[in-house]
C-alpha cells in the first residue's frame, strides 16, 4: 500500500511538472508576440505614448529593452 501511494505521488508530480513546462512555453509564446519582430506591440504603444498619449504608468524597463532590441524597422507606420 505504501509503495502504491508513493508511485501515485510520483505520477502526480510528473503531471505537475509537465503542466508547468506547458505553461512556461505558453508564456514564452505570449511574450514573443509582445516584444519580437518589426513593429512589435510594445514599441508600437510606446510610440503612441511619445506622440502624446496620456499614460500614468510605464512598462517595465526589461520589456522595453527587449522590444527595442528586436524591432528592426526604423519608422513603422502605426496601423489602427
Amino acid at each position: 500500500a505504501l509503495y502504491d501511494k508513493f508511485e501515485g505521488f510520483v505520477a502526480d508530480l510528473t503531471k505537475v511538472g509537465k503542466k508547468m513546462d506547458e505553461a512556461k512555453n505558453e508564456y514564452k509564446g505570449a511574450m514573443n508576440k509582445l516584444v519580437e519582430g518589426r513593429g512589435n506591440l510594445v514599441t508600437s504603444v510606446e510610440r503612441l505614448k511619445k506622440m502624446g498619449a496620456k499614460a500614468k504608468k510605464s512598462l517595465p524597463e526589461p520589456v522595453l529593452k527587449r522590444a527595442q532590441e528586436t524591432d528592426f524597422e526604423e519608422e513603422p507606420k502605426l496601423e489602427i
